[in-house]
């Protein structure tokens, strides 16, 4: 008789334990969790019986189609109606095409002043401010904005 089997019939021989309330509700637990994972893993095993079965069907189809079997022929769909038609006027050596297609210059919306421009300018606005020049940036010194932007 081994170890194993000792201890089994040792602990089959002796009266159950009385457990506490809160030794019987942790042992309640266990089981719960354990009656979850042993359902888990069986419906686990289920379905990798059932993949590997169905992969064998499907790996041995091809085997199994012969030649009675023929394609099925699916009819196109119609389509979205007939194209519209474009006409099309190619337009060679014209000397005035790019005066006729050729659009005005937009309104120069930029225009570049120096630091005393830009200063006498906001001053005639009512808005007088300073200039600080950093390294990399200019800081005026007070808010000239309507509307801050973000």
């Amino acid at each position: 008789m081994s170890d194993f089997e000792d201890l089994f019939d040792r602990a089959l021989a002796e009266e159950p334990v009385a457990l506490t309330p809160a030794g019987a509700a942790r042992r309640e637990a266990m089981r719960g969790a354990l009656e979850r994972g042993v359902v888990r893993r069986r419906r686990g095993r289920m379905a990798l019986r059932w993949s590997a079965a169905a992969a064998l069907v499907l790996a041995t189809l091809p085997a199994l189609r012969g030649p009675e079997w023929t394609p099925i022929h699916i009819e196109p769909r119609p389509g979205p109606g007939p194209i519209a038609r474009a006409d099309v006027e190619v337009v060679r050596d014209d000397p005035g095409v790019l005066e006729r297609c050729a659009g005005s210059a937009p309104p120069r919306l930029v225009q570049r002043i120096d630091d005393d421009e830009l200063l006498t300018t906001l001053a005639a606005a009512s808005r007088p401010t300073g200039l600080i020049r950093v390294p990399g940036r200019v800081i005026l010194t007070a808010d000239v904005l309507d509307h801050p932007q973000e």
